[in-house]
């Protein structure tokens, strides 16, 4: 999970600080070997990703961009609870689609899931 940058094509990691979070949103993603593609890896990052942010920090949203073209992205993303919000800006693109969950959607979520 990082910061999202909107006007640059990369996050500025030297205003980072610490002790506090970003003002930026923060975006989840992740990335794999293409060996490692299509046996659930992804979904399962993403999903333990959300789990981290929502129950060990005090994050409300959690967001992520994507290429319109990157299908098996969009459904991990679906998969894991994240919304299609429609096209945004980020990374200094115009034309990124753009997905989010809230902590009370993740929680919601959560509750109804069969247990490991």
């Amino acid at each position: 999970m990082t910061p999202l940058p909107t006007e640059e094509e990369d996050y500025d990691w030297s205003t980072l600080v610490l002790e506090a979070y970003p003002s930026a949103q923060i975006e989840v993603g992740y990335l794999l070997i293409p060996d490692a593609w299509g046996q659930g890896f992804a979904t399962e990052a993403c999903k333990r990703l959300l789990r981290l942010a929502f129950e060990q920090t005090g994050l409300t949203e959690v967001v992520a961009t994507t290429d319109p073209d990157n299908l098996k992205f969009q459904h991990v993303l679906q998969k894991s609870g994240l919304k299609n919000i429609g096209f945004k800006h980020a990374y200094a693109e115009d034309d990124l689609l753009w997905f989010e969950i809230t902590r009370d959607h993740w929680k919601f979520r959560s509750s109804r899931a069969r247990p490991f």
